[in-house]
């Protein structure tokens, strides 16, 4: 019985060579069909795993392709701490806007979609995608405040939601694109709205 061998498996430690193999082949899967149409047999199939090694980990396949892109968008949507907060500022809203019109961002907004009618797939989104990459955010504002190139006084949440909001908004309503040039008029309005000067930035 799948149940049998599910319990059984539980005991063992868990490959990261596996948990790897199942989160690619999820990302490949999403290339050609949506969320709805993944399956855990599917996914099973195109990682070369069994049933039960995906469910030591996960319950849905909408919970694999949370976990899939959350690692996707660690990659590329990089947050850098240490250098330049204002510079990494409209390096990381561009390279928001671009993954936000990837194929990658398309399943994002088929994944908070989805969550509208899903109470449970919407505190999934937040908790694995949505927090963590505002985690990530908070830290580059709280490096910015620490290194008096942002006001001591910014609303931190307010100032994420300053970049994420248009980008998020252009992505699901589709009534403008998403374009480099947006992400860069975008980081200076929100620079400005912050307070703080972008005069020493090399646009790209």
């Amino acid at each position: 019985m799948e149940n049998e061998a599910i319990q059984s498996a539980r005991g063992r430690p868990m490959d990261p060579k596996v948990h790897e193999a199942i989160l690619s082949a999820t990302m490949k899967l999403l290339e050609t069909q949506s969320v709805g149409e993944l399956t855990i047999k599917g996914i099973a199939d195109a990682a070369g795993v069994t049933r039960p090694a995906i469910y030591r980990r996960w319950s849905t396949p909408t919970e694999i392709a949370l976990d899939a892109f959350l690692e996707t968008a660690d990659r590329e949507i990089p947050i850098q701490v240490g250098g330049d907060p204002i510079k990494a500022l409209a390096e990381h809203i561009l390279a928001m806007t671009r993954f936000m019109k990837s194929e990658r961002g398309r399943v994002v907004t088929e994944l908070l979609g989805a969550a509208q009618s899903d109470p449970e797939l919407l505190a999934l989104f937040r908790e694995r995608f949505l927090e963590q990459r505002r985690r990530l955010g908070r830290s580059l504002f709280q490096d910015g405040i620490d290194r008096d190139a942002f006001d001591t006084n910014l609303d931190i949440n307010l100032a994420i939601d300053l970049y994420a909001g248009p980008i998020y908004h252009r992505a699901l309503a589709g009534h403008e694109t998403l374009t480099d040039a947006f992400a860069e008029r975008l980081a200076d309005y929100v620079l400005r709205a912050i307070g703080a000067e972008r005069s020493a930035i090399t646009k790209q």
